[in-house]
């Protein structure tokens, strides 16, 4: 999966969205695909840094 997924990340990037776009449409996946994934996803996001951490105070909790 991981080399199809850096393809998939690697094009979102080329045509134009920023690594914080394509952060942010991973983090709508969590309900279909679960934390699991999406957090290997963004792990392989090149240039994730600050645009995929969470604000201060929020734990995640619903």
């Amino acid at each position: 999966m991981d080399p199809q997924l850096r393809g998939h990340l690697a094009t979102s990037i080329r045509i134009g969205m920023s690594p914080a776009d394509v952060a942010e449409a991973l983090v709508h996946l969590v309900p279909y695909v679960g934390l699991p994934r999406v957090m290997s996803a963004l792990r392989l996001l090149p240039g994730r840094g600050e645009a995929v951490d969470a604000p201060a105070g929020d734990d995640g909790s619903a």
